[in-house]
Formats: structure tokens, C-alpha cells, sequence
């Protein structure tokens, strides 16, 4: 059986998790600094995969863990 794989996004401080179902936000990580939610993340068992610069010069941040058991 293939592993299924949560994803999810670091844009600034701004953290948007990409669902099966389509894109949502966690409202609960918009208002931590950038080093509280990377860390957050890490905590949460998510890794990074790639690293994207916008045309500004801005970083946006891809992670995956494997999803929980029957998700």
C-alpha cells in the first residue's frame, strides 16, 4: 500500500495546509512570527521538501509528513 503524504505551505509567517479536498488555511498560525511556525512545523513532524522564490525575492517554504493511519 503507498504511504499518503499530508502538504503544507510557509509563506512568511503564514502557514496553508493543502488538503485532498483543496486548499485550506490554519487561522491559528497567522499571527506567529516565521521562526515560531517553522518550528511549530518541525514539532509537528513535517519536512521540508522545496523551496520556491517569488520574482520579490520571497521564500516560500513546501513540508510533507506522512498522514495519520486511515486518513
Amino acid at each position: 500500500m503507498a504511504r499518503q503524504w499530508q502538504h503544507c505551505k510557509l509563506e512568511g509567517s503564514r502557514v496553508t495546509f493543502l488538503g485532498a479536498a483543496g486548499v485550506f488555511e490554519n487561522k491559528a498560525d497567522a499571527h506567529l512570527g516565521r521562526r515560531s511556525a517553522w518550528s511549530d512545523l518541525e514539532d509537528e513532524g513535517w519536512e521540508l521538501v522545496s523551496v520556491v522564490t517569488d520574482p520579490e525575492g520571497e521564500l516560500t517554504f513546501f513540508f510533507k509528513r506522512p498522514a495519520p493511519s486511515g486518513a
